[in-house]
């Protein structure tokens, strides 16, 4: 067993944490009069600091393991809260995802949105359960900390900088956000009008 996947295996049977989760859930059965109910962090593991990329990765961490509305554990809904006054964030059945007004008005949860009406695509399409999660979870430790005013030299060309703006877009930062640091950051570096 590599260290990435023992380190996957700690996270997955460690003890859900009631206490410092930022969301959590209720599953409801067909067959079952009482939903169960979970939470999205574990106990020992700091969840992600972006809120909606923490909220996608939990989504997808259920679904891997057929946790979702029309597997075959035989599941009608899935709704999903905010530990922090039970705010309601969506209702997930086996068609469709019903958000809340505050999350659909949301920019910062657009990319969350878009993935996971993509999950429902690919679920639709037998694509495997792992593959989905691999597919759409957000991975990379760095992307969330993009700071626009940070100009520290990182991109060696224009095209390296073109790349890094391109994926910070794709993974949620606001577009005129990314562009403003590409100019600064263009101006700085690449800008040989300087002297």
């Amino acid at each position: 067993m590599t260290n990435m996947d023992n380190r996957a295996s700690k996270f997955e049977n460690a003890h859900p944490d009631s206490i410092n989760s930022e969301f959590l859930h209720e599953i409801f059965f067909r067959e079952r009069p009482t939903p169960l109910s979970g939470y999205s962090g574990k106990t020992g593991y700091r969840e992600k600091r972006v809120s909606a990329f923490n909220f996608l990765n939990y989504v997808l961490r259920l679904m891997k393991t057929s946790y979702y509305p029309g597997s075959r554990r035989n599941i009608q809904g899935i709704y999903f809260y905010r530990t922090a006054g039970q705010d309601r964030i969506v209702r997930m059945y086996p068609d469709k995802a019903l958000w809340e007004p505050r999350y659909i008005l949301d920019k910062e949860w657009d990319l969350v949105r878009k993935r996971i009406d993509i999950m429902y695509d690919l679920l639709k399409k037998r694509w495997p359960l792992e593959k989905i999660q691999d597919h759409l979870m957000i991975k990379r430790k760095a992307d969330e900390f993009f700071d626009p005013h940070d100009l520290t030299f990182r991109h060696p060309t224009p095209e390296a900088l073109a790349i890094y703006g391109r994926r910070l877009v794709d993974i949620g930062y606001p577009p005129g956000e990314v562009e403003a640091y590409m100019r600064a950051y263009t101006e700085k570096y690449f800008n040989e009008n300087k002297h």
